[in-house]
């Protein structure tokens, strides 16, 4: 959550105020990891392609952490497909992408070596819940005042324009603030 706060902090934020809301309604609900912005996660223990999450917000994103013993020179790999890319993913990093638009899969590893991953995530319908006003599609449907339902269809034609996934990612300039902002330790005795 730390470096997607770091790199995407209007998302971070989006993602943070939707999950407020649902907790706020559901008080028996729980992260996965306590200080963790995705809601659930999940661990995937082979090396099957992944089909786009169609479940997840389209421009949100979704951590991917790779785990395991394998050789990360050889292989274990992220294939982005969508975007013609393979990325060294070594066990204990992790990767954000929005996996609602991008196929994904792993490149194999070597007999005897194993790779698993873990998937933090927030699925559609709670941000869905929280533009609803901490209501269900359909109780929004049934209850929403006219204003509300024209309200949310400006906000479904932004979302269908790019316009709201534009302005919840970083510009160059805002991660360059975001670097600059960090104390920088002083070096150890002996080291100047």
């Amino acid at each position: 959550s730390g470096v997607f706060r770091i790199f995407a902090h209007q998302l971070y934020d989006h993602f943070h105020h939707a999950l407020g809301v649902y907790e706020s309604q559901y008080k028996g609900s729980s992260r996965p990891f306590y200080f963790s912005v995705f809601s659930a996660a999940t661990f995937y223990l082979g090396n099957k392609p992944r089909r786009v999450m169609d479940d997840d917000l389209a421009w949100g994103w979704s951590a991917i952490t790779a785990l395991g013993d394998f050789n990360a020179s050889n292989g274990g790999h992220i294939i982005l497909w969508d975007l013609n890319l393979v990325v060294r993913l070594p066990a204990g990093s992790t990767i954000l992408i929005p996996r609602a638009l991008i196929r994904y899969s792993f490149v194999r590893i070597a007999p005897g070596e194993s790779r698993y991953s873990l998937v933090q995530f927030t699925p559609a319908p709670i941000f869905r819940f929280a533009a609803n006003g901490g209501r269900s599609d359909l109780d929004f449907a049934r209850d929403a005042s006219e204003k509300e339902h024209l309200d949310r269809e400006a906000r479904r034609e932004a979302a269908q324009d790019g316009h709201i996934a534009q302005e919840m990612y970083s510009d160059l300039s805002e991660l360059s603030d975001a670097y600059y902002s960090f104390p920088i330790p002083p070096p150890p005795p002996g080291r100047a």
